[in-house]
């Protein structure tokens, strides 16, 4: 690909790609749960016909976890659930690193779940994001009207709550890191047990939208 490709070595042997072209101020990143395969695959699909412009992509966060089909990394480790200490370490501290020197303003994480067969939800900080849902429901059910994890889900967003949250488990993600770091996200949450085919072109169309808007 015609694309700024870079690579850093983890510890385990395994290249971490990233990609930062212009000013880095949009930000995806995609596969820190290295069994939720859609969004490796759609970033993949994106850069097949498009370069992306100041921009940064994490394309695969936990390249073990994606090769063995697992959520954790080498050590067992949730890199998700790692950005609330105090001294990162591995693919977690590569990342901030990353995301501290281009600064973007808006970050976007593609995720998968399995609270639904079809249903599709996502999480925000950022108001103006509306449209998202309507690009998914061109292949999955938009959830709405019900709880998540106890959160309410309005037309298939979450918003960020005014307050800190509670769970260790949603504190210490990247997401609610980039939140507390003032930077405005979304994070995608794709039905993991539909057709791999539509999950990754679900969230290409979204990657396409965000990316060029």
């Amino acid at each position: 690909f015609d694309i700024p490709l870079k690579y850093k070595v983890l510890d385990n042997g395994y290249r971490f790609y990233y990609i930062a072209t212009g000013m880095g101020k949009t930000c995806i990143s995609a596969g820190i749960h290295g069994n939720e395969t859609a969004g490796p695959y759609a970033v993949l699909e994106y850069l097949k016909t498009h370069t992306p412009k100041n921009a940064l992509i994490f394309p695969v966060i936990n390249p073990f976890g994606f090769d063995s089909n697992l959520r954790t990394n080498v050590l067992g480790v949730d890199i998700n659930r790692q950005f609330c200490d105090n001294v990162l370490t591995g693919e977690a501290r590569l990342v901030y690193q990353l995301i501290r020197k281009y600064k973007p303003y808006f970050f976007c994480s593609l995720h998968e779940s399995e609270v639904s067969e079809d249903g599709f939800y996502m999480y925000s900080s950022k108001q103006d994001v509306k449209w998202i849902p309507e690009v998914a429901q061109k292949y999955f059910k938009v959830l709405t009207n019900q709880k998540i994890n106890d959160e309410d889900v309005t037309d298939g967003i979450i918003w960020h709550p005014e307050i800190e949250y509670e769970d260790s488990c949603s504190r210490c993600a990247l997401e609610n890191k980039m939140y507390n770091d003032r930077v405005e996200d979304v994070c995608f949450e794709a039905p993991k047990r539909a057709e791999l085919a539509k999950r990754v072109q679900c969230q290409h169309d979204i990657i396409k939208l965000v990316l060029e808007n």
